[in-house]
């Protein structure tokens, strides 16, 4: 059994290794602040109010298709909260996925770098 990321979780990653990261699909993705801490606004009454950061945070990622129009990116719906963004981000059919570069004439991944881009690291 893998050991535990500080004291909490028991994987090395919550990737699926068979998966080709740059692949056309929609990830669902979460992004959270530095130690968790409440950047981004509260929630009031029920409702999240977001602060300054917040509503920067929510226009930059309401940006990122334009951002990025080499990789057909579609923002589908997210949600800002205090301490974390979660979104679902669709990719689709672009030059850094096409099956010509990503993968062997018999299907095999080229290299072992499975995500769109900057590969990080996916050990």
């Amino acid at each position: 059994m893998p050991e535990k990321f500080r004291n909490r979780y028991r994987t090395d990653t919550s990737r699926l290794r068979s998966w080709d990261y740059r692949r056309e699909g929609a990830y669902f993705i979460t992004i959270c602040t530095h130690k968790r801490q409440r950047f981004f606004g509260d929630i009031i009454d029920g409702k999240m109010q977001l602060s300054d950061i917040g509503e920067i945070a929510e226009e930059e990622l309401i940006k990122t298709p334009e951002y990025r129009p080499d990789m057909n990116i579609k923002l589908e719906p997210f949600v800002v909260m205090p301490d974390h963004i979660h979104a679902i981000i669709a990719i689709g059919d672009n030059p850094f996925n096409s099956e010509q570069d990503t993968h062997h004439t018999d299907g095999a991944l080229k290299n072992e770098c499975t995500d769109a881009m900057h590969c990080v690291s996916t050990p």
